[in-house]
């Protein structure tokens, strides 16, 4: 009798309670790729440099001086195979240093910069031998605040209005573009009140033909993205970037498919570019010869307003802004739509992805879905097209939801295979392997700022830290400093800590956040690995169990002791700050007070919320009071923080590496070694080692992960990793995910699909790229010249074993022959040759083989499948191996009689229960 499938409504019934996310290869993801400092995986790069001379001139008695050149070299890091809010990096040199410099510069204030180097995302081709409506303008730029697309009479005199404001002035714009007001809609909405004298309008053109005016405050019609405000928790992706007095500058800049902004519409059918704007300055026509002569003015009527034209700024380079309005109009970022500006363009073509939603359109039969890992986003989006647009493949799914969930899926039947890091404990009931389809891992991102308000590039966190962050043991207010005891002589946040300082130095106590670490709330094999990471360091472990650290401060007493490692972290902590518990202080705890430490940690279910949270520095502690009317109580409730200012940021959150690759999230070093001459109570990194996820410390740490027939899979031991002179150069955070799929049991179509993708995860997947089934950045490739094709090698073993269904269970290592072939369900008996010499009967050793799901004691063990060459035969999981040959006397009859049971009875219930779901 064949497993029968159950129903995908009714999989996603059974994985509700977890909050799984259901995504097609392809489907609606919240993400995109590439990685800060040095990068985990490479791939193919599609890098664009390109330079150009941008003058600003003056026109006088028909003649035009040059009165600033330049030549503006632009640089971006990424410009096809782009995914939807993928940050690239960008860098630029030889512009006019900024002055007046914002901070924030994706908020729309940042457009009073003096010179600012302005980066848009825009549809269409810069080209004049394309169709109208396919061409490249300001119109099709995208830009979120109606101030940034629309201005009227400047002030540029004391109060006196100007009748010719800078735009009107520009030598470079046409006749039409210098009227007194351009571009408003004919018919002028009510909303938009009377025209001011001057009035330059930009309307938004929407890829669907929709034209959004704009206008004073939008009052003719803004396109639905656009929000009008600095208060959104997505910023908006123009970006007014600051150039160095050096002529320097780089920022990374969020690009923007139509999944996040369908009115812009970039997508692979739709083209678009990155168009940089760096700002000269107006080139003026003192003597307004390019406006009509029924609107020329005498020249001594616009004395003034062409002064205000030719000015320069009126902030030294490199130095900050209030945002007050005190810059030189005429050479801030609000004027980069002018004639003058926008001819220095640099304009950079974008190509794309194919969107998310293209595997649903192919009219391809049902998915076959795969369950678990988060791990897995990146690399199954960059997958999933090539899957469903190719004949030879299939519609492929990764449902993402919690590891220890889908395995329990897989185990109960209800599902076909799971996406896995860690084995199942107590094993599975049908003979499955657990085969090596990506190698990632976990990182910790930062997002910190220095002294000087800059971003901070690299961080140094050891294991004590970290179990500082997550244990709740900074106190974060005063209030707790002061009214917990235990508590009392804790730095108040990591940023005043004195170990975090000696490997931290220039970084200020912040205001912001700093006493947590943003991370799961869910079961995930990430907190299993992070933990086994800080379990494995003495120096936290003896904190974890009560020692103060050399300056005094002490765990968190709720998690005094905690056990490690845990698939999920438990938020403990009790105390409640009664002084904030009062009226007027903090109405929304009034009525309830609950503790508030775990308010301040604030976890949350997906690694895709923590890296949405980190790429735009949005604090999740839920500590702020929200009143729906200002004086009423009525529905109030606590509400996260939001996001932190540029300039003053602290946040660190646990993310995939690959998420860090797509989002250009900053990776913090992990500690792997301390030398035995390294000071307890250190002043600097010394006598300690830190390594970042790259290639090679990756690499490291897979060489170090070892075969293990009791789980079939490659563990990689964080104790060995700390202990072993090898494991210095080794990244903690590296971690294998597997697909494990039962080798018996499975329809043959299914199983032939589910081997395809073993054999595709073991050859073609582990090709670098941007392109379609390729290795997006983030993951190692499996393959001979990395060093991991031994687990490529397995892959393809085991999709044989997958597509023919007999039990196999083939050897870690070896060749194809090195496999058991099982002839009964779950039982793990079989007639191939093993490495060990062994028939595959049992009678290649002389001692019996410990219970399936155990370790070589008999101890409950994390689960069974494959064996490595040279060991006993496998068991399947849940069952109990045939005695060896050794055993003599009377108790062999009644051995072999319990081995026997144990093998009709197992299988017949679990079918049973299979039979009784599909019903």
């Amino acid at each position: 009798m064949r497993r029968r499938r159950v129903s995908r409504s009714r999989v996603v019934a059974l994985v509700a309670a977890s909050v799984g996310l259901t995504v097609g290869l392809g489907g609606a993801l919240v993400g995109v790729p590439t990685a800060a400092g040095a990068p985990a995986s490479g791939g193919t790069s599609s890098v664009v440099t390109l330079s150009k001379t941008v003058t600003r001139t003056v026109e006088a008695s028909g003649k035009s001086k040059v009165v600033d050149k330049r030549k503006v070299t632009l640089h971006v890091a990424q410009t096809t195979g782009l995914r939807d809010r993928q940050e690239v990096d960008v860098s630029w040199s030889g512009a006019r240093a900024t002055g007046g410099v914002i901070s924030n510069e994706n908020s729309s204030t940042a457009q009073q910069e003096e010179y600012p180097f302005v980066l848009l995302e825009c549809r269409g081709v810069d080209s004049t031998h394309v169709p109208a409506k396919n061409q490249l303008s300001q119109k099709t730029c995208w830009t979120n605040a109606t101030t940034e697309r629309f201005q009227e009479d400047y002030n540029t005199v004391g109060d006196a209005t100007t009748s010719y404001p800078p735009w009107r002035l520009d030598q470079y714009a046409s006749k039409a573009q210098r009227a007194a007001v351009v571009g408003a809609p004919k018919k002028r909405p009510e909303d938009c009140f009377d025209p001011a004298p001057e009035e330059y309008w930009v309307p938004f053109d929407a890829v669907s033909g929709t034209v959004y005016p704009g206008g004073p405050n939008g009052c003719a019609g803004t396109a639905p993205e656009a929000v009008g405000d600095n208060t959104q928790s997505l910023p908006s992706n123009e970006t007014f970037g600051a150039t160095q007095t050096n002529g320097r500058g780089s920022t990374k800049f969020d690009v923007w498919t139509t999944d996040t902004n369908a009115s812009l519409g970039c997508s692979s059918l739709v083209k678009c570019a990155l168009v940089a704007v760096p700002v000269m300055g107006i080139s003026c026509d003192p003597d307004a010869e390019g406006l009509p002569a029924s609107d020329r003015p005498p020249s001594d009527e616009i004395s003034d307003d062409t002064k205000a034209c030719e000015a320069g700024g009126s902030y030294k380079p490199g130095t900050l802004g209030d945002g007050a309005g005190h810059e030189s109009p005429t050479v801030s970022g609000a004027l980069w739509w002018a004639a003058s500006n926008w001819r220095n363009r640099i304009t950079v073509p974008l190509t794309f992805a194919q969107t998310s939603d293209v595997c649903s359109v192919t009219g391809q039969s049902a998915a076959v879905d795969v369950y678990g890992s988060e791990l897995m986003t990146q690399l199954t989006e960059q997958w999933a097209p090539k899957f469903c647009l190719s004949k030879s493949l299939f519609n492929f799914k990764h449902v993402q939801t919690e590891e220890p969930e889908a395995r329990n899926l897989l185990a109960t039947g209800g599902i076909d295979a799971a996406f896995t890091s860690e084995p199942q404990g107590g094993g599975y009931p049908e003979p499955t392997v657990n085969a090596p389809t990506a190698v990632s891992g976990f990182a910790v991102t930062f997002d910190v700022d220095n002294v000087e308000g800059r971003p901070v590039a690299t961080l140094k966190l050891d294991p004590r830290l970290l179990a500082k962050l997550m244990t709740e043991s900074y106190p974060a207010l005063t209030d707790i400093q002061t009214g917990d005891k235990a508590l009392s002589h804790n730095p108040l946040n990591i940023t005043e800590d004195p170990e975090f300082q000696a490997l931290n130095p220039g970084i200020s106590t912040s205001s912001q956040v700093a006493a947590t670490l943003l991370s799961l709330s869910s079961e995930s094999d990430v907190m299993y690995a992070l933990t086994s990471y800080i379990n494995a360091d003495p120096e936290a472990r003896a904190w974890l169990n009560g020692k103060p650290d050399p300056w005094g401060m002490v765990v968190n007493k709720a998690y005094r002791g905690i056990k490690l490692p845990l698939n999920t972290w438990p938020l403990l902590d009790t105390y409640e700050p009664k002084d904030i518990y009062q009226p007027g202080l903090n109405d929304c705890l009034f009525n309830t007070p609950v503790p508030y430490l775990p308010l301040v940690a604030a976890p949350v279910q997906r690694l895709s919320q923590i890296s949405l949270a980190m790429q735009f520095a949005i604090a999740n502690s839920q500590t702020v009071c929200s009143q729906p009317l200002q004086g009423v109580s009525a529905g109030e409730k606590l509400i996260s923080i939001g996001r932190q200012n540029p300039g003053f940021r602290f946040m660190l959150g646990v993310t995939s590496i690959a998420d860090a690759q797509r989002y250009r999230l900053d990776m913090a070093s992990l500690e792997t070694q301390t030398a035995p001459t390294a000071s307890a109570k250190f002043t600097s990194s010394a006598g300690r080692v830190f390594v970042s996820p790259t290639d090679a410390s990756m690499k490291a740490a897979i060489d170090l992960a070892k075969p293990d027939s009791a789980t079939g899979t490659w563990p990689i031991n964080a104790t060995t990793m700390r202990t072993t002179p090898a494991g210095a150069k080794a990244y903690p955070g590296t971690m294998i995910v597997y697909t494990a799929v039962p080798t018996k049991g499975l329809p043959k179509g299914v199983a032939a699909d589910y081997a395809k993708l073993l054999r595709y995860a073991a050859t073609d997947g582990q090709v670098r790229g941007f392109g379609n089934g390729q290795l997006p950045p983030g993951y190692l490739p499996m393959t001979k010249a990395a060093g991991l094709g031994q687990l490529a090698s397995y892959t393809t073993r085991a999709a044989a074993a997958v597509q023919a269904q007999h039990g196999a269970l083939p050897s870690l290592v070896g060749s194809n022959s090195g496999g058991q072939t099982g002839t009964g369900p779950g039982t793990g008996s079989g007639t191939g040759s093993s490495a060990g010499g062994g028939d595959g009967t049992g009678g290649g050793g002389d001692t019996a083989t410990p219970p399936a799901g155990s370790d070589k004691t008999g101890k409950p063990g994390k689960g069974t499948t494959p064996q490595v060459a040279g060991s006993s035969p496998a068991t399947s999981p849940g069952t109990t191996a045939a005695a060896s040959s050794s055993v003599a006397g009377t108790a062999l009859p009644a051995l072999l009689g319990l081995a026997l049971l144990s093998g009709l009875l197992a299988p017949l219930i679990v079918r049973l229960r299979y039979w009784r779901r599909a019903r």
